[in-house]
Formats: C-alpha cells, sequence, structure tokens
C-alpha cells in the first residue's frame, strides 16, 4: 500500500492509502508511473494530479484505453482528454468523481491528459504519451457489448470527419466575401442586376449580385442569384451562392450553395472543397431519394430514400445491392438470408434443416429428426 494522507480524528487516525497495482511493475506495459513529489511553488489550494498510469489494450475487436492515477485530496471530479496529433487537437472522453476509466480510442498513437477539479478551480494537466496499438482479431470472439462500442465509434468518426478542415474552408470563404467595402483591395469591381414588382402586400425580386476582388494577398471571385416572392408575412425565396477563393500562402477552396427557404424553414445543398481530401457533399431535406427513370411509359421508380420513419432517422432501398466488401452492423432483421459460410457466436433459432430436409433439428421443441426419405 501507498500512505496519501492522514489525520487525527479523537482517539482515532485516519488514513489514506491505495493498493499497489501489480501491472505497474508488469514490463510489457511501459515505465512505472512517477510516484507524488512536492508541488512547486507550492501551493495546496491547487489540485493536482499524480501517479497517472494508462496503457492501451485491446478489448475484444477494439482498442481500449485505460487510465488510473492517485486521488486528488479536494477534487470533486476529474476531466481526461486524449489527443492523435500531439496535443494540437483534444477530445474530452472523461468526466466524473472516479480517479480511473477505460474507453474506446482510435487504432492510433494518443496523448491522455487528466485534469483535477476541485470547489474553486482546476488543476494543472498530467499527460502522458501511449504508442499506436496492435489489435488483432480472432473468429467468434466478439462480444455483443465490444462491438456495439467500437461500431457507434467508427460511425461517429465516419460523420464527423474533416469537419475542422472543411469550416476552416467555409470561414475562409466567408471572410473573403464578407465586409468587401472594408477590405483594402487593390482592384475590385461587382456588378448587381435587379428586377422586382409590387402591389400592396406583395413583392417578387429577382437580384443577382457578381464581384470580382484581389489584393496582394488574395483573390476572390462570388456570384450570387437570389429569387424571392413575398406576400405579407409569408415569404419564399431561393438563394445560389457560388465562391472560389485563392491565397498568397498557397491555400485555395470553393463553395457552392443553393438554399430553399419557406418562411424561415430551410433546406437546401452544398459543396464544399478545401483541397486533396477535405471536401463534401451536404443535402439538408426531410427526404432525399434517388429514383430510376421511367420505363415503358411506367413512372419513376425511386430506389434509395433517407427520411424518416415515426421520427426515427431511416433510409430505404428498394433494388438489389451487391457490396464488394465488408457489411457491419448492430442489428440485422432479414426475412431471408443465405450465406455461403457463416461463423456464429451465439445462435438463437427455432428450427435448423439440411437442404434435403433429411435431417431437422427443432430447438423450440428440443428433437432432432433423421430420415432417409
Amino acid at each position: 500500500c501507498v500512505v496519501l494522507d492522514g489525520s487525527p480524528s479523537g482517539d482515532k487516525f485516519t488514513v489514506n492509502m491505495v493498493v499497489d497495482d501489480q501491472r505497474v511493475h508488469a514490463t510489457d506495459l511501459g515505465n512505472p508511473p512517477v510516484l507524488p513529489s512536492a508541488q512547486y511553488p507550492s501551493n495546496d489550494k491547487v489540485p493536482l494530479v499524480f501517479g497517472l498510469n494508462a496503457y492501451i489494450s485491446q478489448g475484444t475487436a477494439e482498442p481500449r484505453l485505460f487510465a488510473s492515477w492517485f486521488p486528488t485530496a479536494g477534487a470533486i471530479y476529474y476531466v481526461a482528454g486524449v489527443s492523435y496529433d500531439e496535443g494540437k487537437n483534444w477530445t474530452q472522453v472523461y468526466e466524473a468523481a472516479e480517479n480511473q476509466f477505460d474507453t474506446v480510442v482510435s487504432l492510433a498513437a494518443v496523448r491522455l491528459r487528466v485534469q483535477a477539479v476541485n470547489a474553486t478551480m482546476r488543476g494543472a494537466y498530467s499527460t502522458v504519451d501511449l504508442e499506436a496499438p496492435t489489435v488483432k482479431l480472432s473468429p467468434g470472439i466478439v462480444t455483443l457489448e465490444s462491438f456495439n462500442a467500437a461500431l457507434k465509434k467508427q460511425v461517429t468518426e465516419v460523420a464527423d470527419q474533416n469537419n475542422d478542415e472543411l469550416n476552416t474552408a467555409l470561414q475562409t470563404i466567408a471572410a473573403g466575401v464578407a465586409n468587401q467595402d472594408a477590405r483594402n483591395w487593390l482592384d475590385m469591381k461587382s456588378i448587381r442586376s435587379e428586377m422586382s414588382a409590387r402591389v400592396g402586400a406583395a413583392f417578387a425580386q429577382i437580384a443577382t449580385v457578381q464581384t470580382v476582388a484581389v489584393n496582394a494577398q488574395q483573390a476572390v471571385a462570388d456570384l450570387s442569384t437570389s429569387v424571392t416572392a413575398e406576400f405579407g408575412d409569408v415569404n419564399a425565396s431561393i438563394t445560389q451562392q457560388s465562391t472560389a477563393i485563392a491565397q498568397l500562402n498557397g491555400y485555395a477552396a470553393a463553395a457552392w450553395s443553393l438554399t430553399l427557404n419557406v418562411n424561415g424553414y430551410v433546406s437546401g445543398i452544398q459543396l464544399v472543397n478545401g483541397g486533396s481530401g477535405v471536401s463534401a457533399f451536404t443535402v439538408v431535406a426531410d427526404k432525399f431519394q434517388i429514383q430510376l427513370p421511367g420505363y415503358n411509359g411506367n413512372v419513376p421508380k425511386a430506389v434509395f430514400t433517407v427520411g424518416t420513419i415515426g421520427g426515427v432517422a431511416s433510409i430505404g432501398i428498394t433494388a438489389n445491392m451487391y457490396l464488394d466488401g465488408v457489411l457491419t452492423a448492430r442489428m440485422m432483421n432479414i426475412g431471408v438470408l443465405s450465406a455461403i459460410t457463416a461463423n456464429v457466436g451465439t445462435l438463437t433459432a427455432g428450427v435448423i434443416q439440411s437442404s434435403s430436409g433429411l435431417m431437422v433439428i427443432n430447438l423450440t421443441a428440443g428433437t432432432i429428426t433423421i430420415s432417409d426419405s
């Protein structure tokens, strides 16, 4: 045991101790954690984390980060985060009162930081660097819990992929076209054309704005077209925006969007390209559908639809689907399943029978029937 602190209480004395974990002495887990040392400069009001010990191990099919540290006196809770780029960007993975946790991480080198928080302040971070783990998959050992955790993480990473880079591209483009009159452009030209009609509360307008501008740092080209119809408080508009920007530092980006706004309810399409590996095509709509054209006088046929059923996001496919890859899912509800080979961990079934029907295993009734005809 390691004694952390102690205090008298009447005729007794209270001692706070922690049990020494044998894992810190195992050579394959890395170096043992550094034991607590005096704060410098000394300030007992600052909650500091000592003895941070962390390692990455294979859960079942996913890399899991395990971390623990000595309890910090006066700490109400702890905050932990991980970084996959040597501390440039951080993702919070833990916030609770326990001085240990484990979580699924990416298959990459990780920097972990842990901070203690008391009633008045946050302490400095304690950090540790961990090497990329090696995960080996063995057939039939994946548990549902670990599979779900790993799958959820993969789906989240796909959804969030390149968000920072895409946001940077959009912000750069927006900054290039905003406050154009206030910028010190060496050359800027703008042409606006407009056609409108109004009678009482009815108003209609078509407007186009073309802008080109350059200075010693960047060049910007922007084209905006809007179609607007209003009748009192009722309004609808369509706006198409095309923007391209190139800068002296080698950065370039382009964006195109089509926005439909009806009484404040917005739908539309956006294309963003921030360079190699940074692009996105985003559709905002209650229903997104791909249709095949009608043949022999028939109406077009919907083959792929994204929408909601009972308030739950859903995807509908009315076609055959061929995959040259792996289909990974948390649950599957299938009417008829045909497979050449199957590797199943736990199988729940009513009846199992041979293709000839000569052998039938009725799991529900608990019978096995074998016949020769």
